[in-house]
């Protein structure tokens, strides 16, 4: 183990994550004290290129409004203070600075690049998981440095291919998940690739053929019209033909809705696929009707807390709208996975919420505010007793506000 010039131990254990922001860490530690935001740049230029760079690049890049002795002056203090940090990982010479390859950092940037290396041949999809999951967000996002314009430039520029990298990579990713009719993560896959890229039209086709061959034919149809918006606010053009021939077939019931393969089907989604290992719970209950779209995103959001460990996520409406029928769908996924779900529902009553044996909940405070109580109280509780946070679920419609007390909200 080497140790830096403040004695704390220097291993190859140091991450740089650049992905979202700026992040350093010796493991799971943040580095104290390493605030310098020119300081940052260097190190995240450095680590981008891969290359030792001169010391006259490295002014210029930082101070290029500075004359050539300042500039020249201004590198050596951020060098000096990077190594108090990072000694061992950097190798500074009198004509350049790098990365010491004996003990370079883990960097996403670099990780994600070797992940997607093979991909341009024959795409494994671990590695194109690999490299989604460390896409975390555009290349210093919300980071700035003042007066340092060619460090944007190059920033922006690196941004950009990076970005262009990650929609391959989910590209890649949602049509092997479509080979295999996984359908549940082609369809997430879809919404980050469109998320980054909302103007694709060839992933809005993907994602409506998607939905609807997964039984989906309702949301199928609302991403034609989101699709549709979307050209024409953004663009001002409208979808091409292609895509409008492949809505009509939709509009027309053309298309033929698949089961999964070793997976019940997500509308109906409580329906009997055949087989006892791809039968729901009998006492799931009827098929949702009509709310595919919003089911699709709980589960979707159900997924992601799944990564983060137990949540408890809140839908609310009127009475009779299907909250307990979507419960059930993800429920009935959840337990064919193997996964704990718990479950509860309430009323705006009198009385205090709180978790009774089986997971049902007590009535709930019966007051005009109690749309937003509910949540609170039960939150309150629910950490008490380890449920961990709480989440509205995102893109889901709230309700709008009534007068009369009684109000329903569902909890997973």
């Amino acid at each position: 183990m080497v140790r830096g010039s403040r004695g704390a131990p220097m291993t190859n254990t140091l991450r740089l994550e650049l992905f979202g922001g700026f992040r350093i860490a010796e493991g799971t530690t943040p580095l104290p004290g390493f605030t310098y935001s020119k300081g940052k740049a260097l190190l995240a230029f450095l680590a981008v290129t891969g290359q030792p760079c001169g010391r006259e690049t490295l002014a210029a890049l930082l101070w290029s409004e500075l004359p050539d002795n300042e500039a020249r002056t201004n590198l050596r203090v951020v060098l000096s203070n990077l190594r108090q940090f990072l000694a061992p990982s950097l190798l500074i010479t009198r004509e350049t600075v790098g990365l010491n390859p004996q003990y370079r950092p883990w960097i996403d940037v670099v990780a994600f690049q070797q992940a997607l290396e093979p991909s341009r041949g024959a795409a494994d999809i671990g590695q194109l998981q690999a490299a989604v999951t460390l896409y975390r967000g555009d290349l210093l996002a919300g980071f700035t440095v003042p007066d340092a314009s060619p460090f944007d430039e190059w920033a922006s520029g690196q941004r950009e291919r990076l970005r262009q990298l990650a929609m391959f990579a989910l590209h890649e990713l949602a049509t092997r998940y479509v080979a295999r009719r996984t359908y549940l993560a082609g369809i997430e896959t879809l919404n980050q690739l469109l998320a980054l890229d909302p103007w694709r039209e060839e992933a809005h086709r993907q994602l409506m053929d998607l939905y609807t061959r997964s039984g989906q034919r309702s949301a199928a149809l609302a991403q034609y019209a989101l699709c549709r918006q979307v050209l024409a606010d953004e663009l001002g053009v409208a979808p091409a033909d292609e895509t409008r021939v492949l809505y009509q077939a939709i509009l027309a019931n053309q298309l033929e809705a698949r089961v999964p393969d070793g997976a019940p089907a997500m509308t109906p989604l409580l329906a009997d696929t055949g087989g006892a290992n791809n039968r729901p719970p009998a006492s799931a209950g009827p098929p949702l009707v009509g709310r595919s779209a919003e089911l699709t995103r709980l589960q979707t959001v159900w997924r992601r807390l799944a990564e983060t460990g137990p949540r408890l996520v809140v839908l609310s409406g009127e009475v009779g709208i299907g909250k307990i029928a979507a419960r059930r769908g993800v429920r009935a996924v959840g337990e064919w996975r193997g996964e704990r779900v718990r479950c509860g529902a309430c009323l705006c009553r009198g009385g205090q919420p709180r978790l009774e044996p089986g997971g049902r909940l007590a009535p709930l405070p019966a007051r005009r505010d109690a749309a937003r109580a509910p949540a609170r109280s039960v939150a309150a509780r629910c950490r008490a007793t380890g449920a961990g946070g709480l989440d509205h679920a995102p893109g889901l419609a709230r309700s709008r506000p009534v007068d009369r007390p009684c109000r329903a909200r569902a909890f997973l």
